[in-house]
């Protein structure tokens, strides 16, 4: 095939020949192919390339980093707790971070997923675990704008006057990791297969469709990153508070 980089995305079942003089090849070029959207330019194949027919395209779709999973079934419990120790450190040792009602979500967050039914338990168990987050209204600029329940409100809103502006940014982007798995949860359970569930899906790294044991992996592996983040930007305001 001639230059496929640059070959239109819809040129379909291409026909190529060629050229050659004394059994060596001279060059090769396209005699006819299909378009997949029915396109009539198709007739001039010469033109179904970058320059050439004015309907010509070209598909760029995102490569997924290659994560890497977390090495225990526990490590996510683990960066949870390091974080509610550090919360402890800088705020206040008898008030935790994480207010757990109970032991099965946490235990869930080392399980398995194979199945997109396990898939919804185990993002269902850590959003729950997420959204049960506490901050108190004395730690707050503005507790009366914040209700109880906009965890993540809460939290940016305590750091925000705590930190600079350049880690203040980078705590945000790693609580929108953290909303986007609360969003995934809803749009699972709610929606099904909505825009909202595939641009979350993306966010966190997940491709579409997805293979459940490695979407849980992703999702633990970007979850792991964003406390870590967190933790440490938490961890810094504790060392350098007067």
């Amino acid at each position: 095939m001639p230059d496929t980089d640059y070959l239109c995305f819809h040129f379909l079942h291409p026909e190529v020949l060629g050229q050659s003089d004394r059994g060596i090849s001279l060059q090769r070029h396209l005699n006819k192919g299909l378009c997949d959207i029915g396109r009539d330019e198709v007739q001039q194949p010469h033109l179904c390339y970058a320059g050439g027919s004015e309907c010509w395209e070209w598909l760029i779709e995102p490569i997924q980093e290659q994560i890497a999973v977390p090495s225990s079934p526990l490590a996510l419990p683990e960066a949870l707790d390091f974080l509610d120790t550090t919360w402890r450190m800088a705020f206040d040792s008898k008030k935790p971070l994480l207010q757990l009602r109970g032991t099965t979500n946490s235990a869930k967050l080392s399980q398995p997923s194979t199945t997109r039914t396990q898939f919804e338990s185990q993002i269902s168990a850590l959003d729950d675990i997420l959204k049960m987050m506490s901050i108190p209204d004395d730690l707050l600029t503005n507790p009366d704008k914040i209700k109880k329940d906009q965890t993540f409100l809460r939290l940016l809103n305590c750091l925000q006057s705590r930190l600079e502006e350049s880690d203040y940014q980078e705590v945000g982007r790693a609580i929108g990791i953290l909303q986007s798995v609360n969003k995934v949860r809803v749009a699972m359970q709610h929606s099904g297969a909505s825009p909202e569930l595939h641009s979350n899906f993306t966010r966190l790294g997940i491709p579409y469709p997805p293979q459940w044991e490695d979407a849980w992996d992703r999702v633990r592996a970007a979850t792991i990153e964003a406390l870590r983040i967190i933790r440490e930007k938490v961890l810094f305001y504790a060392d350098n508070k007067t």
